[in-house]
């Protein structure tokens, strides 16, 4: 093709075709080094797919946490004492403290108390410093 016809309606012109780095192996195939990075992410994928199942259908450590609705320890009515409940998977020694809304210790309900595992520990608060019978 010479050059006066390359600019003439219909003349067809060759595109140059890349080659070298960065083009897979020049046959149309996929890099070797991507392919086993896709492969790893894939597997990772369900790697972690089946460890969330795991965790999911793990038991907590503290179980059965229960507390009554409201608590009002200032009041003549039936909620004068606040109820707690749990239980723990393991057997371990448990100590149970009111944190208040400033984060600061309010009361310490156990200490230390031996606690057999899935075994459900009742305890009983009164609102003011300090615990009460359990």
């Amino acid at each position: 093709m010479s050059a006066a016809d390359a600019g003439a309606p219909g003349a067809r012109t060759e595109m140059p075709r890349a080659t070298g780095a960065g083009t897979g192996t020049g046959r149309g195939g996929v890099d070797p080094l991507a392919a086993i990075v896709f492969a790893a992410l894939v597997l990772a994928c369900f790697a972690a797919f089946f460890v969330t199942q795991r965790l999911k259908h793990t038991p907590t450590v503290v179980q059965r946490f229960l507390h009554g609705p409201y608590f009002l320890p200032q009041s003549n009515g039936p909620r004068r004492q606040e109820r707690l409940s749990f239980r723990i998977r393991e057997a371990d020694l448990v100590t149970v403290t009111v944190i208040g809304a400033a984060g600061d210790e309010v009361a310490t309900l156990v200490r230390d108390r031996p606690l057999p595992g899935y075994t459900q520990l009742k305890l009983r608060w009164n609102g003011r410093r300090g615990p009460t019978s359990s």
